[in-house]
This record gives structure tokens, C-alpha cells and sequence, in this order.
């Protein structure tokens, strides 16, 4: 052959191992029959010669490969890769590099150091692993910082970390929160062992998010805005701020609110105007930022479902409610329902229908011995918010005890019926006698 073969790698599947692999000649290149090819292969730096293997030739493989065992983790090695035919040898490959595969580092990271720098981030710093491939035991490919909120310095497996190729770097913190940290060597084959545990450290406080949703309820005549708190509050929450103004160029009216409460009631706005509601929560450094939603109360519906009926399985612990449609523009209907044993406060829950018109739902595992009290209504979207319209009157319905057969009353019946055959029976013998 006057050529070499190309393509040559080699990787290790294993510490042990190394698997040199390359792309075979071409028919049209072996220039004569018995293609085989010999594998030339020493670790780096042996003074003595290359150790020579012969690998047979697959015609249907694309690829051929030589794996040298018994090898030591991350070993670098060097070997080449030659074509021979019956009439003699072809050229030797290049020379090529590879290493036998890795082990997760031993290497301990050392002095790691946390700046909490403001409520959103830190500074890390620390000294890194030397590289030789007795600390790394493989490709470094850097470091991670990892850093957990639970109340205890272990750290859990789910913490999170932020990757890095150096021995310095910042993190992305939450604002009011109580961090551990702790930094890591790693290779494709895993974390090393962390070093010191720094903490506990908090962020201090910053403005809270905004409310996580506000929703509209109309009925008339009030306007009761209900929501939800932020996400993230950054601190210890204050209270609410809820203002209102009618477009274009309405006085704007604000009403604090403390931090439990979270509905606030208008009554005299115009159920045919256009509104903007801006709410924004407040902790001890400030408010954050509003959730506004502006709003055309002529289109909400004024008028609540009506026919509203609810039968129940009392086997199945299902009622299905169906009500009648209500008039205008809407989105869907919102079916909300509480036992009286705990009370609305307690026990309050609701499904939405908003699919092709449907006025219809199923509402399941319900308790037996129970009592439940249920409303329709339905809603308007604005964005992510709802505007729901006047809720229907409460229906009630009582789930009973489940019923079970008394096996002693069906044999008893069975007994009954089997006497009154006899007594038949022997009737008609008397007869025929």
C-alpha cells in the first residue's frame, strides 16, 4: 500500500484502557490482496520501542480499532497505524497522541473565600488543584461553586452551582436568603471532593417582586380585586398598595393594604367605564415593581349563570354541575366549591371550563357524610389576569354513607324463597295423591 490509514484516534472507554481506532483503505487503495494492519503503540516518554500488534482486516467495517489493556488512569500514550498487503508494508501514520480513560479528581480545593457583595450576588475565591495527573486524574475541566439555602451545612444533591475554568468567580444569589458554599475540581468523570464549607452568609433585603396575579371579580355593585403574593418577597413583607383610576384622565385613588390581607373591595366605580389597576407589594426596603391591568368593565358579563343543577353519583363521590350559558364575551366559567364542615376559608377549591363552550364539569373524590355548597360563574382574560363576572346562587348537595349489601338478609331472602317452593311442591303431590 503507498498509503497510510487516517482518521487515527484514541480514547479510553475505560481507566484501564485505550482504544485506538482508525478508517480502513479503500479497495481501490490496498493495491493487492491479504490487507491486514499493524498497531504501533508506547506510553509517552518510554525510552524502550513501540509495541507492535497485528489487527486483520474487515471489509464491511468502516472502522477498525485495538484496545491496550491493563493500562493506568489518564495515561498518555502515543502510537501509529500502518497498511500491509502480501507484497510487503505501506507508510506508517503520523504519530498521534491519546489518553487511557479518566477517574473523577482526588485534588481538594483549598481556602475558599465568600464576599457577599449586595443582595444579588458574591465574589468567590480559592486555590485550585495542582493539574498533574495524580490530583486531576484527568482533563481538568475546571471548577464548580456550589452553594445551597437549607438549614445545615451538608450539601444537598440538588444544589446548585456555577461553573467556572478559574479560581475566582461570581454568583447570582437570591435577595434575603441564608447560603452555604462550597467549591469542587471536575473532569468528564465527575466532582472531587469539596472543599471547606463557608457559611452561613445571607443576602441582605431588596425590593419585593410583584404580586403573582390579580383577578377582577364583578359583582355588581362592587369590584373586589383579589391576588396573590410575589413569588419572591426579598424580605419581610409590609404590606400592599393598590391603586385606581378611570381612562383616559380619571383621579387617581390609592388604598394601602397590609400584608395578610390580600382582596380589596370598590363600590363605586362605573360598571361601564374603563379602569387601570395598578398593585404593588411592599417590604421593609421598599415597593417593587406594579402589576398593572387596564380594563373595559362594560364587556364583563353583569349577570351570573343561571339553571344551575348538580346530580350525584353517591358510588362513584362525583357531582357533575351544569348550568345554562350566559350572554356577552367570555372566555369560560369557573366552578368553585367548599364542604361546610371546614368552611369556605378552608376548604375552598374550583375547576375552569374553557373548551369549545362547554358548560359542564366533573368534580371528584368528594368526602361521604359531607356537605357541599357550589357556585358558577364566568370570566373574562386579560393577559395572564382573570375578570370574572357575578357568581350564580350557592346549590348544595350531600354526599351519603356508602351502602352495603347485608349478606345474612340475601341468604335469609333466598331461605324464604326456597320454603315456598317446598310448600308448593308438596301441594301438588297431595293433589295427585
Amino acid at each position: 500500500p503507498d498509503k497510510a490509514p487516517s482518521n487515527i484516534t484514541g480514547q479510553g472507554p475505560s481507566p484501564t484502557e485505550l482504544t485506538i481506532s482508525w478508517q480502513p483503505l479503500k479497495p481501490i487503495e490496498q493495491n493487492g490482496p491479504s490487507l491486514h494492519y499493524a498497531v504501533f503503540f508506547r506510553r509517552v516518554k518510554d525510552p524502550s520501542p513501540m509495541t507492535r500488534v497485528q489487527v486483520d482486516a474487515e471489509t464491511s467495517k468502516n472502522k477498525l480499532e485495538y484496545t491496550v489493556a491493563d493500562t493506568e488512569f489518564y495515561e498518555q500514550f502515543e502510537f501509529q497505524v500502518q497498511a500491509i498487503n502480501a507484497l510487503g508494508p505501506g507508510p506508517k501514520s503520523a504519530v498521534v497522541y491519546g489518553y487511557s480513560g479518566e477517574k473523577s479528581p482526588v485534588g481538594e480545593p483549598q481556602d475558599l473565600r465568600v464576599q457577599i457583595l449586595n443582595s444579588r450576588s458574591a465574589r468567590a475565591t480559592w486555590t485550585g488543584i495542582t493539574k498533574d495527573r495524580r490530583a486531576s486524574r484527568g482533563k481538568l475541566l475546571g471548577y464548580k461553586v456550589y452553594f445551597w439555602s437549607t438549614q445545615h451545612g451538608m450539601r444537598p444533591t440538588d444544589a446548585h452551582y456555577e461553573p467556572t475554568d478559574e479560581t475566582v468567580t461570581m454568583l447570582g444569589l437570591d435577595s434575603f436568603t441564608t447560603y452555604f458554599f462550597q467549591v469542587v475540581a471536575y473532569n468528564s468523570k465527575g466532582d472531587g471532593p469539596g472543599s471547606n464549607v463557608v457559611g452561613p452568609l445571607s443576602t441582605p433585603e431588596s425590593v419585593p417582586e410583584a404580586p403573582y396575579s390579580l383577578d377582577i371579580h364583578v359583582n355588581k355593585p362592587e369590584v373586589t380585586l383579589t391576588w396573590k403574593p410575589p413569588l419572591k418577597t426579598n424580605g419581610i413583607m409590609v404590606g400592599y398598595q393598590v391603586t385606581v383610576r378611570k381612562l383616559p384622565v380619571g383621579q387617581i385613588n390609592i388604598i394601602d393594604v397590609g400584608e395578610q390581607r390580600l382582596e380589596q373591595e370598590f363600590e363605586a366605580l362605573d360598571l361601564e367605564g374603563r379602569y387601570q389597576f395598578a398593585l404593588l407589594a411592599r417590604n421593609r426596603v421598599g415597593f417593587g415593581p406594579p402589576l398593572v391591568v387596564n380594563i373595559d368593565l362594560k364587556i364583563v358579563p353583569k349577570k351570573p349563570p343561571e339553571d344551575v343543577f348538580i346530580s350525584v353519583d353517591q358510588d362513584k363521590k362525583t357531582a357533575t354541575v351544569k348550568w345554562s350559558k350566559v350572554e356577552g364575551k367570555i372566555v369560560g366559567y369557573r366552578v368553585t366549591y367548599w364542604n361546610t364542615r371546614d368552611g369556605p376559608e378552608k376548604s375552598t377549591k374550583f375547576q375552569e371550563v374553557n373548551k369549545n363552550g362547554a358548560r359542564m364539569v366533573k368534580v371528584a373524590n368528594l368526602e361521604e357524610k359531607v356537605t357541599y355548597n357550589f357556585q358558577v360563574r364566568s370570566y373574562q382574560e386579560f393577559g395572564d389576569n382573570l375578570v370574572l363576572g357575578p357568581q350564580s346562587k350557592i346549590h348544595s348537595v350531600t354526599i351519603e354513607k356508602s351502602k352495603t349489601k347485608s349478606r345474612s338478609n340475601g341468604w335469609t331472602l333466598q331461605c324464604a324463597r326456597l320454603y315456598v317452593i317446598s310448600l308448593s311442591i308438596l301441594g301438588l303431590l297431595n293433589v295427585m295423591l
